[in-house]
């Protein structure tokens, strides 16, 4: 395991930041998800906005929840969380058609939900603030439009993801990264990841895990941590290429200093490319030509295009 700082390159930052496109979605968007050939963005206002990747464009807005948190891509629905605030929460969990934006059903959790992974028949969803004694990670079967059980855990993880028919889960109680068995539920992997944890993403057989100070880089099938990159600022979101072989790590900063950069980071060589974006950079996601971030403070979207094979 080796420890890396931000090695800059002048001449690709000046080349990508001359390809980057920025795109007007309105107030407050936190978080976006790539389908095929459009891109959804959840926003602090409520508002659920469609984004056509070809030209770049919006083609649909809705009005959900109060301050929706996050966006999963699902049995050919968007599952997408609603939090609220602390004077106004909300407990609420959209299925949308993506096609139209038409909200299929609301479900109505007992706990905040604030995070959310899915595969093509189930969504599993974590909650906050949940009843004493309630487990925080919440499955919702996506044929039926309802939820069908928990996964039990000692209290809401930091984080979670898929991989394959594997959940991922940042567990604070136990400070590791946790593999659980979405058939069994079984936890069948247990690597310790520290304290501070703070987001998880997973692309190809590689994850990131973001903790105070640093981003560690995972060997899945080894369960192993096999670099840690330096992070002079506490990242919000993380994302992975497809073939995980490109990661992008978000530093929004605060209201009073606003960051705007994203750092592309070639796992392959470790190097990392400060890229200078929107103000409050937080959610991100990637696919394998392009990546969407969601610039909180004013209003856009960046999209990047990723070179083939990184």
């Amino acid at each position: 395991m080796r420890v890396l700082g931000v090695l800059a390159t002048v001449l690709l930052a000046a080349a990508a930041a001359q390809a980057l496109t920025t795109v007007s979605i309105g107030p407050l968007p936190q978080a976006t998800a790539l389908g095929e050939g459009f891109a959804l963005v959840a926003g602090g206002d409520g508002r659920l906005v469609k984004l056509d990747l070809s030209t770049l464009t919006v083609t649909n807005s809705a009005a959900l929840g109060n301050n929706l948190t996050d966006i999963a891509l699902g049995g050919g629905l968007a599952v997408v969380t609603s939090f609220g605030s602390t004077a106004f929460p909300d407990h609420r969990v959209f299925l949308v058609d993506p096609a139209m934006l038409a909200v299929e059903q609301v479900l109505s959790l007992a706990g905040r939900p604030y995070a959310v992974a899915a595969t093509d028949q189930v969504a599993i969803v974590a909650v906050r603030d949940a009843p004493a004694g309630s487990d925080p990670l919440i499955l919702i079967d996506l044929a039926k439009r309802q939820t069908t059980g928990t996964i039990p855990l000692s209290q809401p993880p930091a984080d979670i993801a898929l991989w394959g028919q594997m959940l991922l889960v940042l567990d604070h109680a136990t400070n590791s990264l946790l593999s659980i068995d979405l058939t069994t539920h079984a936890v069948t992997g247990q690597l310790a990841v520290g304290q501070g944890l703070q987001a998880l993403a997973v692309g190809g057989d590689r994850a990131l895990v973001a903790r105070s100070g640093n981003i560690l880089v995972v060997d899945l099938p080894l369960q192993q941590v096999t670099a840690t990159l330096a992070a002079s600022d506490a990242p919000h979101s993380l994302a992975l290429t497809p073939d995980g072989e490109l990661g992008l790590i978000s530093t929004p900063g605060s209201f009073a200093q606003p960051g705007n950069l994203v750092s592309v980071v070639n796992l392959s060589t470790l190097e990392v490319l400060p890229l200078r974006v929107g103000e409050g950079p937080t959610g991100l996601a990637a696919g394998a030509t392009l990546a969407l971030v969601a610039n909180f403070l004013d209003g856009t979207v960046s999209v990047l295009p990723l070179a083939p094979g990184g």
